[in-house]
């Protein structure tokens, strides 16, 4: 086997032979010739609303999926992403709800999510039959997001009207390259925005899309 040789920086010098690395530092020699495995560090991360949000729109491959579900029983509103992570960790309602019935909680974020795991039907929305205004305008930008042109500068009153929009979408008319991001960036934006008054529509809508990309029960 060739030997390696060792240069200083800033010297090189073409030629047959023994391989040669360069080396930016010193060198230090050990002297029973084995080298100690490197140090492995584990940092705990503490789980909140954006950390499983980001997740799901990221679409993260998170180490422990049920972590995040029981995490929800604990956070302010249980309108946050929950199929993603069962998806991930292979998990059935069933399964979850016995998880989740075993958590000490009494919050209303557990209740909401039992709730949801036994129908979220809710959070779809359908059209009324009668016009309004508030109707045209979702249908304004339901073809927008299906077409993937939602204009940006939509003025933030109407915001609530497009994020409402997406909960008629079927999961055919939904890309998710394209509205992930869109989710991400308005939720970066508005969630903690307590001016614009957004933060619970962006939790449904990001949770219907949950709900149709991701539970196996929805065609």
């Amino acid at each position: 086997m060739d030997k390696i040789k060792f240069i200083k920086e800033g010297e090189f010098h073409e030629t047959k032979g023994s391989p040669t690395l360069k080396l930016i530092g010193d060198v230090t020699p050990i002297e029973s010739g084995l080298i100690p495995p490197p140090k492995i560090i584990y940092e705990m991360k503490a789980i909140g609303t954006p950390d499983i949000v980001y997740s799901f729109l990221n679409r993260e491959k998170v180490d422990s999926p049920l972590e995040y579900i029981k995490r929800i029983c604990f956070e302010p509103s249980g309108y946050v992403p929950i199929y993603y992570f069962m998806k991930l960790g292979n998990y059935s309602n069933k399964q979850i709800l016995e998880h989740i019935n075993n958590i000490p909680s009494r919050s209303q974020s557990k209740k909401t999510i039992i709730k949801r795991l036994s129908s979220d039907e809710q959070l779809y929305i359908s059209f009324p039959a009668i016009i309004t205004d508030s109707a045209e305008k979702k249908r304004k930008y339901r073809e927008q997001i299906i077409n993937k042109n939602v204009d940006k500068n939509i003025p933030i009153d109407e915001r609530r009207y497009l994020l409402q929009s997406i909960r008629t979408l079927k999961k055919t008319e939904i890309d998710e390259d394209y509205l992930l991001p869109l989710l991400k960036d308005w939720f970066d934006k508005y969630y903690v925005d307590k001016g614009a008054n957004l933060a619970d529509d962006l939790r449904r809508s990001i949770c219907y899309v949950d709900l149709v990309l991701n539970n196996l029960n929805i065609k």
